[in-house]
């Protein structure tokens, strides 16, 4: 399977579990809101939001990374007029970006063994510390592959400059 291929196919997989994580939040909200107004008591339903907030959160941390949309200070990027000065400023932010990202990604590994090694659970519906924490390695690593594509092609635009 070619490499854009698999790309388009991780980039539909990632925008449809933002969606569907984004669609349950705002309907179990709305669920709240109306079984409080029925004065209807609902255990646990906060867990059920938190996972899906948390994993609507990196699933659009990861889609903001891929699209290019993730915050940034182009200040610099607009001062420099020179394309191999200009591609230098941009392999140095990707860079700091990969470096970044993987201390993320080390760091959500860390807290997910830690959660397996020492389980605890949600009160309500007893569930595994370590299943929201999963949104966060996805996200984690999600960011890093985007990270390290932006590398590359910082690393490509910065010899196609070589001679200039």
């Amino acid at each position: 399977m070619p490499a854009k291929k698999i790309a388009r196919l991780a980039a539909g997989v990632l925008d449809t579990l933002a969606a569907i994580s984004v669609a349950v939040v705002v309907a179990l909200m709305v669920f709240l809101i109306f079984a409080r107004f029925a004065n209807i008591s609902v255990v646990g339903i906060f867990e059920i939001i938190g996972l899906f907030a948390m994993a609507s959160y990196m699933f659009g941390a990861a889609t903001a990374s891929r699209r290019h949309q993730h915050l940034v200070v182009d200040w610099l990027n607009e001062k420099l007029t020179d394309p191999r000065h200009r591609a230098i400023q941009q392999f140095v932010v990707a860079l700091c970006t990969v470096l970044a990202t993987a201390l993320f990604v080390y760091w959500t590994y860390r807290m997910l063994a830690w959660g397996m090694k020492r389980p605890q659970f949600t009160p309500s519906f007893g569930i595994p510390m370590w299943v929201p924490q999963l949104s966060l390695v996805v996200g984690s690593v999600g960011c890093l592959i985007y990270a390290l594509r932006d590398l590359v092609n910082s690393l490509g635009a910065l010899r196609k400059t070589k001679g200039s």
